[in-house]
């Protein structure tokens, strides 16, 4: 543990390349992970960079090109908050939100990401999804020929990217916070946020 702190001040200090993070190879490290991820969300969103960080990370296990920016950048011209490519192809792109997702915010982003030219958007709410929001998959695949989904809690982005990397799974749980780390120094938290992450993982 006073390796990880080390670390963890080290990389608040210089923004270093971050080192991996051993949670071990059992069910229950699994189970201990998404327990970390659920309270480093409740404790505060600081303007979505936790989720969106998160968010990034998990991709980061599926995904070799993923994309992210700074929450406020003006230079950013991709629809969403994180975004995954495949030889330069885009995959799918995902807006990430720690407050309420309407219906209208989701249409919104759905024609974005049909425009620039995205198969698939992914609708991350963590703090509330409008009801209507579950029915537009249907509508959104019939008006734009975009395949949405919706998800309510980061613990499902994690379970099924995990399930969809070809990698194995104790390799995947050593690899992840290392990933939050580097996406959390990307989007330029705050000390707290990324000195709490190494109390949850540690």
């Amino acid at each position: 543990m006073e390796a990880l702190a080390s670390f963890l001040r080290q990389r608040i200090a210089v923004r270093e390349q971050a080192v991996p993070i051993d949670l071990g190879h059992t069910s229950a490290d699994l189970v201990r992970l998404k327990d970390a991820c659920g309270h480093f969300l409740d404790s505060s969103a600081e303007s979505g960079k936790r989720a969106q960080a998160l968010v990034a990370a998990a991709f980061d296990l599926v995904f070799d090109d993923v994309r992210t920016a700074k929450v406020f950048d003006p230079s950013r011209k991709l629809p969403g908050d994180v975004q995954a490519f495949h030889k330069l192809e885009p995959v799918i792109a995902v807006e990430v939100r720690a407050k309420l997702v309407t219906y209208s915010d989701a249409v919104h982003f759905v024609r974005a990401v049909s425009a620039a030219g995205f198969p698939h958007a992914m609708i991350a709410g963590f703090a509330s999804v409008d009801a209507d929001v579950q029915r537009l998959s249907r509508e959104a695949w019939e008006e734009t020929g975009v395949f949405v989904t919706v998800y309510s809690q980061f613990s499902d982005v994690l379970l099924d990217a995990l399930a969809w990397s070809r990698r194995p799974l104790h390799q995947l749980l050593s690899e992840f916070p290392k990933d939050v780390v580097a996406r959390l120094t990307q989007l330029e938290v705050k000390t707290s946020s990324m000195a709490l992450w190494g109390e949850l993982v540690s």
